[in-house]
């Protein structure tokens, strides 16, 4: 019986193994900018960037050049730590420093249907 808890116990622990927690400085022109500039480094710091780029050249000219940068993780929780605004609106300039815990699950059930939204060609959904 002991062991049967240990093996579940351990199995709980290794679900969470891929959490990770970092502290970011989110800077933005509303408190809402500020916080989606947090978590998108912190994704990006913690679970790293996919870049593709694609050259297309027509008689020996470029006629199309593109960098396509993709990153992707779940925030789980995040606690503002410190905010600060400066300068007024409509150029104010907020700063939150913020702890963040991203998920790097690769089958998280969130990740695999933010997949799945672009194999269905653009959908429109609606309320009812």
């Amino acid at each position: 019986m002991a062991l049967i808890v240990a093996c579940v116990c351990a199995l709980g622990l290794s679900v969470t193994a891929f959490a990770h927690t970092a502290t970011v400085v989110g800077v933005g022109s509303s408190r809402e900018d500020a916080l989606h500039d947090a978590f998108r480094k912190v994704v990006e710091d913690t679970l790293g960037i996919y870049v593709q780029g694609e050259t297309q050249v027509t008689n020996y000219r470029v006629t199309r050049d593109e960098i396509l940068a993709r990153s992707q993780g779940y925030v789980r929780n995040y606690d503002v730590l410190s905010e600060r605004v400066t300068g007024v609106p409509p150029q104010a300039r907020h700063e939150l420093v913020v702890e963040v815990d991203v998920d790097d699950t690769p089958n998280s059930n969130l990740l695999t249907a933010l997949k799945i939204i672009p194999l269905t060609g653009n959908p429109r959904i609606a309320v009812v």
